[in-house]
């Protein structure tokens, strides 16, 4: 029994002598929900293979883990450095600056953005808003990408800005590739809940006053500068983890998970269950993603494409859904989205596939000590379609800064750098698996380690973290 259900079945102690009789059973219910609430658990992380559940277990899973991690859900696991990618794009022509990627093909977002003729900036001036004297809203305080056009003397001259909409905030990302332009942007959502006051000040991340997860993304046509011509406008729920572009074609990887101020009554079990089976077949609560545009809303993905491990029942629960969106440019009015409901906390992308991963901790009492692993999934890309491949499990940790930065792709085959620690900041060692995808099982085969009987030197700077240097060299052994 883990700790979270081990939580849930300790707050009904008290009530545990309580029960009731009747002809619909203990609970006195006839609801269709036969799951016991003490037998709710959080789904911990792991590298078994993912599947497709069904729309009922997807919401079902969902729903218990918003009522297992409690009321506010922040952004504490995010890796806003990850990666996207799919087939790789031809170079792009022209001697000038880009973005520096980790992989070549694979371009990354950035706040400032250069076509060899054209620079794209990005504003951040957050939601201070000037107003000028005749009362309107001053455009040069409001976020915005202003366009400069390159000079024959290499000076720029600004030709026009693109305005986002009034409930932006800051612009986090920027697209450019053959006069098509996407910004990305934070977005301030409605109050959810207030706890009983509000406060002005309230921030979106403050645990006292929850504001609902939302971003924003536009995409807009820039072939006349000075004329700019958006083509859409979205509000998504939920936060965006990172991006990559390839070619027209746009890979976002975000995370939602609703929040609720339910509580379930900690006296009495039969009360209890009978609120958490209400709360399961409530079809108001909203437990998938939407997106908005033009006054309307529809969902992001669908439930039937959400992928759970293949070990979920109807008593697992997981609240955070990563989505993954397909964007092309060309057509940015049809978005592609798959999700997945277990715990991730960045992504790396290669040419061949997109690796979801996680570093979780527990620890071991009997040993005093605390231990990690790591799980990836990986999904491929066939056009604009995502498919599932493969996952694993490595002992270790990828570490705080740069996490990504510690896989590689080479012929086929993943490797991955991570660390063991022991938390007294003297003993850090680390790893390197070599991972080869068995697809028809839908998981990886360990087929090289370092140190290893063979050679075992440990790798790294003893005693500390693996810096990216060290990644690098060990990237580029073939």
């Amino acid at each position: 029994m883990t700790l979270h259900s081990l939580r849930i079945a300790l707050i009904f102690a008290i009530g545990a002598s309580v029960t009731a009789c009747g002809s619909d059973g203990l609970f006195g219910s006839s609801s269709k929900n036969n799951v016991d609430v003490e037998e709710l658990e959080i789904i911990a992380s792991s590298g078994n293979r993912l599947v497709k559940a069904s729309s009922l277990l997807t919401e079902q899973v969902v729903k218990n883990g918003m009522l297992l991690q409690g009321n506010v859900n922040r952004c504490n696991e995010c890796d806003f450095t990850a990666e996207a990618s799919t087939d790789v794009s031809a170079p792009t022509t022209g001697d000038y600056s880009q973005t520096t990627t980790q992989e070549s093909g694979i371009d990354e977002s950035d706040r400032v953005k250069y076509d060899g003729d054209r620079v794209y900036l990005a504003s951040n001036n957050y939601y201070w808003y000037e107003t000028l004297d005749n009362g309107t809203d001053n455009d040069e305080s409001r976020p915005h990408v202003r366009i400069l056009q390159k000079n024959q003397d290499d000076s720029l001259t600004s030709v026009s800005k693109l305005m986002l909409t009034d409930k932006a905030s800051n612009v986090n990302d920027l697209y450019v590739n053959d006069n098509k332009l996407m910004a990305i942007y934070n977005v301030f959502g409605e109050q959810l809940y207030s706890h009983g006051f509000v406060s002005d000040l309230a921030m979106t991340t403050d645990i006292w006053y929850p504001y609902k997860q939302q971003f924003g993304l536009t995409v807009a046509d820039v072939t006349n500068a000075a004329d700019i011509q958006v083509d859409v406008s979205y509000t998504i729920d939920g936060y965006p983890i990172s991006s990559r572009r390839i070619g027209n074609k746009i890979y976002l990887l975000s995370s939602y998970s609703n929040q609720t101020d339910f509580v379930l009554d900690t006296e009495s079990k039969f009360t209890a269950q009978a609120q958490y089976n209400d709360f399961i077949e409530n079809n108001e609560i909203q437990f998938l993603p939407k997106l908005y545009t033009d006054g309307a809303e529809q969902d992001l993905v669908s439930a039937e494409d959400c992928y759970l491990p293949s070990d979920s029942t109807e008593s697992s629960g997981y609240s955070s859904v990563v989505t993954l969106t397909t964007i092309d440019l060309t057509q940015p009015d049809k978005l592609e989205s798959i999700c997945v409901v277990t715990p991730i906390n960045g992504f790396y992308a290669s040419h061949d596939g997109l690796y979801l991963y996680y570093s979780g901790y527990e620890f071991i009492e009997n040993e005093n000590k605390w231990v990690s692993n790591t799980a990836v999934h990986k999904f491929d890309f066939e056009g604009s379609t995502v498919n599932y491949s493969a996952s694993a499990e490595v002992d270790g940790d990828l570490g705080w800064s740069n996490p990504h930065l510690r896989l590689s792709e080479y012929n086929g085959d993943l490797r991955i750098v991570t660390s063991s620690n022991n938390w007294n900041g003297t003993d850090v060692e680390h790893k390197l698996f070599v991972l080869r995808p068995d697809e028809a099982n839908a998981q990886f085969n360990v087929i090289s380690t370092l140190p290893n009987a063979q050679q075992p030197a440990k790798i790294g700077k003893l005693g500390k973290v693996f810096m990216l240097c060290d990644i690098m060299v060990i990237r580029h052994i073939s």
